[in-house]
């Protein structure tokens, strides 16, 4: 942001996202420059999908998507796992990602290209006890 840049943040939790957004809008200090707050679930393709739109109809250049949501899921061994819990972790951990690369693609090739950041986990190489899968 001290750069110049316009941020769109996205989570699930509409208090904390809030309240993030209050805190990174003093840093826009630039004319134009915008801090936008949007509830979002990376795990549906449509909030992915208006997230896009959004960023294409309110920044003035929306060349850089980082994505950074996720979720460990449930702990323990396999046969103790909640299925439902296990499948939730893939949609957004590794489902998320990829939807909003591919709802971004298009937007970003519409403004003149861009850049892609995906944050991972030290579990990628450090792998958690009880939670491999997430690994």
């Amino acid at each position: 942001m001290r750069a110049g840049a316009s941020v769109l943040l996205t989570a699930r939790g509409e208090a904390l996202l809030k309240q993030t957004a209050a805190e990174l809008a003093p840093l826009a200090a630039l004319p134009g420059q915008k801090v936008l707050a949007r509830v979002a679930d990376v795990s549906k393709e449509a909030d992915c999908l208006a997230t896009a739109a959004q960023a294409l109809a309110e920044l003035p250049n929306p060349d850089v998507l980082v994505n950074n949501a996720g979720v460990y899921g449930p702990f323990g061994t396999i046969e103790d796992n909640d299925w439902a819990e296990w499948v939730n972790a893939i949609e957004i951990n590794l489902f998320g990602p990829m939807r909003l690369a591919r709802s971004a693609v298009p937007v970003m090739r519409a403004a003149g290209g861009g850049r892609i950041i995906n944050v991972t986990s030290v579990n990628d190489v450090v792998p958690a006890p009880f939670c491999g899968w997430y690994s």
